[in-house]
């Protein structure tokens, strides 16, 4: 049911207009990493920050790779990266376990060179 939620959520997110706003980060990984780099510790604050304006808001963090992962691990590093980003939002940043949610959400074929498709993005329900 969760992967359905998302697939509709993936589906909105394309036909919508692509106004900036903090859902619309990224937070980047390297191949085969689940580690958040430091240089992207500035866009999970933006979520934060968003999340602690909009408390009755859930955040969906959407854990994506690229076809550089072996078939066998792509579900299992999707998953950790969601789950990474979202412990970090809730022990770091401090916001509700409650109020964020992580999926794993498989390959992404979203930009054409693969090293662009090792990522975690963001939606609100």
């Amino acid at each position: 049911m969760k992967h359905l939620i998302l697939l509709v959520l993936l589906t909105l997110s394309t036909t919508l207009c692509h106004a900036q706003s903090p859902l619309n980060q990224r937070i980047l990984f390297e191949p085969d990493s689940v580690t958040i780099r430091e240089s992207q510790f500035a866009q999970l604050q933006l979520i934060a920050e968003y999340a602690t304006h909009h408390p009755s808001s859930t955040i969906i963090v959407a854990g994506f790779v690229s076809s550089l992962t072996p078939k066998a691990h792509q579900g299992d590093i999707a998953q950790q990266r969601a789950d990474a980003v979202r412990t970090t939002l809730i022990t770091q940043y401090h916001l509700p376990s409650d109020n964020v949610i992580s999926i794993g959400v498989g390959e992404s074929t979203r930009y054409e060179q693969p090293e662009f498709n090792e990522f975690v993005s963001f939606f609100v329900k």
